[in-house]
């Protein structure tokens, strides 16, 4: 620095010289820098001291003083002869003018010089000189270059004053005062080390009895503390105890006094919260906690010191799981119950902290957890008005509470708590805008939280807020934003660093965590809303976020993962080359992620599992053989899973999936079997894996030929299918669920079969089928039943399966599946103790027990019901009769195999879609009418034949409907698609069709046809409601309604009618709650990528449509007769068919005991001849009131109607059916 100097003060004495001008010496600047200079010149030697630094500052100083104010003019003329006195005896030519005259008349250049420092030896030319840069720094303490100029001047006082002046003293004692100010300003250590060296050359120089000796012995205390705080010197900051502690009985003040307890608080935190000693963290909060009771500065002051001994201590807990004595410290801190003094916040925060954490490690426990939200409750309560933390920080509390809530929450399933969460999620997001809050992570934190709702219970507008959150969260990123500093609330001090990227690092940790939240998002709202380009999006963050450069190998490993679980999803979601090229990827990133995962690593289970998934998922596609890998992927990561875990039931289920596809050998079907059975029933598995396994268990039995043993597990997997789709879920959610378990009824049938039992599988369909409608039946029946009798009862059961549901849908973060495990076996012993308690203690002594054979037989007292089912290498009907004896037939239809059937219906939609749209040529119409039939005799001959043959179903073309018998047709899957009643050969003068041989209804259970047989019988007649709604815009326009209800109003002369503008959402409904009968001359949606969706086409359908989700949640008492004169009421997703997801079922559901509708679009003009025929037959001719006890009769009279003048055309007939009593 000296040549740097020297050459810049000899270029501004060349410009002063050159220009006759001192403007450039005249200011601070060029004082500070002679001052430095002369700081910084050569050390004296035998030869003498620096003279060229002695020149240039002689120099510099003597044309200052030439325009220097009055006060410093002489100090400066005389600092400057001083300084330039040895310059004389060298070289008496080369100095100024006028100081050179001042030598001439006799002065002595070695009076005011020491040849031992190279300095002069008169103190006060520079007290003189310091006195106004003094004065301007105490009145503005932002001026830290006039702080550092004063500092200069007064270490050359010093210097100058040696160690004999006279008023050594009073010089350090002016510098150590002044540094003590400066060291908190500019929070160096240059700084406090000089401020040390100053302060105890000051306490060096004074007596014991100097009543300043405190002050100075806490300026040093200070000192000491600022340099082993940053130092990470334990020593030091115990040198600053100790000065304390001596210093505070000299306080001469209550305001020193305060200051010292401040000091010696900070120091003994410090000391106790790095060197964990526990008593000196206990007397530093006793001290700090009285200061901060206090008012003003030393008591904000006080609040910092006791937050930052708080965060010192909780960091020191990363080296050791040692908690018990900073939990002790700070639960002694606050009382056992509120209320609470403001104060209390930092210990209350601290708690919450720490308690999660504790909870996090393997002794953890969920009580540990609820204990932190009740102290962080405490917490929230007590600082919503005060000083102890500003707005920022408070929105750090709430942030931080309500993620200790959503972990808790992710374990019990308490759908309050994720609320509770949620509220306080956006109170922290709504914190007025803070340079220290960190809007991406409360932003985040939120969706995470909305997102947990939609887990939990199911709600799909938390999920879509969730998603639309998260996207301000990375917009917030993308737009600049930066991480903050106060989420952790407590002031944690971390030793300096030289890595220049340390910065970009925390940025991009950051900025990591924020997106990996939202493609967890992402993810979970692709699956929910069918929506692939979401998980597009999440592919191209994890590919991102993979690739990033300058990770450690651990997140790049993990990161690794994440992209190969998404790109996962991403093959099993997609079709075509790409689902390969996505599946070969997935399987390379999971490989590549295992060989960065350390073996200690507490996920490295579960990446396993993802590489044994994406292995099995890729030999799906392209047959590689990736099955050994597979299979040892997926049992390492069973293996090195806790067995009280939930994962560990679902890496069995991997690996027994694993080994069935692997081989067909018998060894490897054997270990898959006994992988299932080990899912099935492991104390943690979660339902959805408790099915799932079953099913396989029953896959791999058969195979080994062992049909019992499929039925048996069968049979658990189907009692625990209620549970998976659990009613606290949204219906939509719920029938995307049992979307996923098609198939299953299909499973049963060829089990049962196999098994030479046929009646179980009418027990196990009957509990399999149609849970919406089942659980809607039960709600009015089991449920409602004990609510009458025992009101408390059921507010218990009803809360224990609130828990249980919460605990299915919970996700538990990773470390606490031992604690949802626990939770679960001891809310499932409470349920089974209240279901056992139920049954002894009321008259439900079958309650939620599955109906018997005995019960379902009965409902065939009018009719055999028949079960027809299409499995792989066969198609199977039961017939169920009211025979004692014979329950139960099976007979067997090998043309109804699956893939056959399958590809049959698929034909037969395809053409009656084009039989039946107007915007088909003529042509095209005509050969789709003949595809229809073709398929109706096809239909007949491979099993409706049959059955009628079983039956003993002669053919009777020519007999009156009354003579024949009544059938119930429960078609299984997608079978449910077919017209069933139409089976056969029309041609004329042929018998060969159902139609000829019985009376047809349908139903979609055995349960939902004794429920329609309970509803209480309405006396005959009654008023109608006739909804007609010919125009809508949008929807065509349908010309037979007008002469429909003409045709109605004939035969039913009492009715109320809502037409155009006037048949609206609302009035329909209240119009059914009027009338037992009612009749729809309108047209209808049918939904099959949301069943529960389809709708009546009414006025307001655009804005408040009438859908099956509507009317399955109503109940009406007596209604008898809906007919859905609208196109298509009894078609739904063949996915879903199994759970009757349509308008004609909602209706029945409704309350109605007979609803005739239709499988597809019907003509409005044979709507006019079917209803006339219709009503004409209830009513009599329209001699006696309307009777609807022969809706079946009269309906199939009506379709043979028609039948008769269109056989070739069977779309114009056959899509009418009845279903109910």
């Amino acid at each position: 620095m000296r040549v740097r100097l020297l050459a810049l003060l000899n270029a501004k004495l060349a410009h002063a010289r050159q220009h006759q001008s001192t403007e450039l010496l005249d200011d601070d600047t060029t004082l500070a820098e002679l001052v430095d200079l002369l700081h910084d010149r050569r050390p004296a030697t035998e030869h003498g001291p620096d003279l060229e630094v002695l020149s240039i500052v002689g120099w510099v100083l003597y044309l200052r003083h030439l325009n220097a104010p009055e006060q410093t003019r002489l100090p400066t003329f005389v600092a400057a002869c001083q300084l330039l006195g040895p310059v004389h005896l060298a070289d008496p030519g080369s100095l100024p003018p006028m100081v050179a005259a001042f030598y001439a008349t006799g002065a002595d250049p070695r009076e005011f010089f020491s040849w031992q420092t190279g300095m002069n030896t008169d103190p006060e030319v520079w007290v003189a000189l310091v006195r106004e840069p003094m004065t301007r720094f105490l009145a503005d303490h932002t001026d830290l270059a006039t702080a550092r100029l004063v500092t200069g001047l007064l270490r050359l006082a010093c210097v100058a004053a040696g160690d004999r002046h006279p008023g050594r003293t009073r010089y350090l004692g002016g510098l150590a005062s002044h540094l003590a100010v400066l060291r908190p300003l500019v929070d160096d250590l240059e700084t406090a080390r000089a401020s040390a060296e100053a302060n105890q050359a000051m306490l060096d120089a004074m007596t014991a009895s100097d009543p300043a000796r405190g002050l100075f012995l806490q300026n040093l205390g200070v000192a000491r503390f600022t340099v082993g705080r940053d130092t990470d010197r334990l020593d030091l900051v115990e040198q600053a105890v100790d000065l304390f502690r001596e210093a505070l009985p000299l306080a001469r003040s209550a305001d020193e006094r305060d200051h010292l307890r401040l000091n010696l608080g900070g120091a003994l935190g410090h000391l106790g919260a790095f060197g964990t000693r526990h008593a000196l963290l206990h007397e530093a909060a006793v001290l700090l906690r009285e200061t901060a009771a206090g008012a003003g500065p030393v008591a904000d002051a006080a609040v910092k010191n006791l937050r930052a001994m708080l965060g010192q201590a909780m960091a020191g807990l990363q080296a050791t799981p040692d908690d018990d004595a900073l939990l002790a410290l700070c639960t002694g801190a606050v009382r056992p119950e509120p209320p609470d003094a403001p104060l209390d916040a930092l210990f209350l925060i601290a708690l919450m902290y720490l308690l999660m954490r504790r909870y996090q490690l393997p002794r953890g426990t969920l009580q540990d957890a609820t204990r932190a939200i009740a102290y962080g409750r405490r917490a929230h309560a007590v600082t919503r008005t005060g000083r102890i933390i500003d707005h920022a920080e408070r929105a750090s509390l709430l942030h931080n509470l309500g993620s200790c809530m959503r972990t808790v929450a992710q374990i019990s399933g308490d759908v309050a708590l994720v609320d509770e969460a949620i509220d306080l999620g956006r109170q922290a997001c709504a914190a007025p805008a803070s340079p220290s809050l960190d809007q991406a992570t409360l932003l985040a934190s939120l969706a995470s939280s909305l997102a947990c709702r939609f887990d939990l219970a199911g709600d799909r507008a938390a999920q879509r807020e969730a998603l639309a959150v998260s996207r301000q969260a990375v917009a917030y990123i993308e737009a600049g934003g930066t991480p903050g500093d106060s989420l952790t609330l407590f002031d944690v001090h971390t030793v300096q660093t030289d890595d220049p990227d340390a910065g970009r690092h925390t940025v991009a940790a950051w900025r990591a965590s924020v997106l990996h939240a939202h493609t967890a998002v992402l993810r979970n709202s692709a699956h929910i809303l069918d929506d692939l380009s979401l998980l597009r999006e999440a592919v191209d963050i994890r590919r991102e976020l993979a690739a990033e450069p300058g990770i450690t190998d651990r997140t790049h490993g993990r990161r690794l993962h994440a992209y190969s679980d998404v790109l996962r999803d991403l093959a099993a979601s997609t079709r075509g080359a790409e689902r390969a090229t996505f599946a070969r990827e997935a399987v390379d990133l999971a490989r590549r992620g295992m060989a960065l995962t350390p073996d200690d690593d507490v996920d490295r289970y579960a990446y396993q599992g993802n590489l044994g998934r994406a292995l099995r998922l890729l030999g799906q596609i392209e047959g590689e053989a990736t099955g050994a890998e597979a299979v040892l992927a997926a049992r390492q990561a069973r293996d090195t899973t806790d067995p009280k875990s939930p994962w560990w039931a679902f890496h069995s289920l991997h690996l027994g999936l694993a080994l069935y596809h692997e081989s067909d050998s018998t060894d490897a079907v054997e270990q898959a079997l006994a992988a299932f059975e080990a899912a099935t029933h492991a104390p943690a598995a979660r339902p959805d894996v408790r099915v799932n396994s079953g099913r396989m268990y029953a896959e791999a039995a058969l195979r080994l030929d062992r049909p019992a043993a499929a039925v048996d597990a069968l049979a658990e997997a189907v009692a625990h299918l209620p549970f998976v789709a659990s009613p606290d879920q949204s219906r939509q959610d719920r029938e995307r669920i049992l979307r996923d378990q098609q198939g299953l009824t299909a499973q049963i049938v060829r089990a049962c079969v196999a098994a030479g039992d046929p009646a179980r599988a009418v027990e196990l369909l009957e509990q399999a089928r149609g849970l919406l409608y089942a659980e809607a039946l039960g709600a009015r029946g089991d449920l409602s039943e004990l609510q009458r009798l025992d009101s408390d009862l059921y507010a218990q059961f009803n809360d224990v399966l609130r828990r249980i549901r919460g605990l299915d849908s919970a996700e538990p973060a990773p470390g606490t599946d031992r604690q949802a495990a626990d939770l679960r076996g001891t809310t499932i012993a409470e349920r089974n103790a209240l279901i056992a308690r139920i049954r002894t203690s009321t008259p439900l002594t079958d309650f939620l027990k599955p109906p018997g054979l005995s019960q379902l037989r009965a409902q065939a007292c009018d009719g055999p019901i028949i079960i027809v089912a299409s499995t792989g290498e066969s198609g199977h009907a039961l017939i169920i009769t009211a025979d004692a004896d014979r329950p139960v037939r099976h007979v067997p239809l090998p043309g109804l195999a699956y893939e056959q059937a399958s590809d049959r219906v698929l034909t037969f939609l395809a053409a009656r879609t084009v039989a039946t749209d107007p915007g088909y040529s003529i042509r095209a119409r005509i050969r789709g009418q003949r595809e229809v039939t073709g398929m109706l005799s096809w239909l007949w001959t491979v099993a409706a034949e049959p059955i009628m043959e079983a039956l003993g179903a002669a053919a009777v073309p020519d007999a009156d409907d009354a003579e024949l018998p009544r059938v119930w047709w429960c078609p299984v899957g997608f079978l449910a698609n077919l017209p069933w009643h139409a089976a056969g050969t029309h041609d004329r003068g042929t018998a060969a069709a159902v139609l000829d041989r019985v009376v047809s209804s349908y139903t979609v259970s055995i349960r939902a046809l004794q429920y329609a047989r309970a509803r209480p019988v309405p006396p005959s007649g009654g008023s109608m409601l006739v909804v007609a709604q010919p125009t809508l815009p949008g929807a065509g326009t349908l010309g037979g309604v007008a002469a429909e209800v003409d045709r109605i109003t004939r035969y039913v002369p009492e009715t109320e009618q809502l037409s155009e503008s006037r048949a609206r959402k609302a009035e329909v409904l209240a119009g059914l709650a009027r009338h037992p009968y009612a009749h729809f001359a309108c047209h209808a949606l049918s939904d099959l990528r949301e069943p529960a969706r389809s709708r009546l086409i009414l006025a307001d359908h655009e804005t408040d449509p009438l859908t099956v989700r509507d009317l399955s949640a109503l109940h009406l008492e007596a209604k008898e007769l809906a007919v859905l004169s609208a196109c298509s009421t009894y078609e739904t997703n063949p996915s879903t068919a199994d759970d009757a997801v349509h308008l004609t079922a909602a209706f029945q559901l409704l309350g109605f005991r007979h609803v005739v509708g239709s499988l597809w679009p019907v003509s409005d003009g044979t709507a006019v001849d079917l209803a006339d025929t219709l009503y004409h037959h209830l009513t009599g001719g329209g001699r006696q009131p309307l009777d609807a006890t022969a809706t079946a009769t009269a309906l199939h009279r009506a379709v043979r109607a028609l039948r008769a003048r269109f056989p070739a055309a069977p779309t114009v007939w056959a899509a009418y059916l009845h279903t109910g009593a």
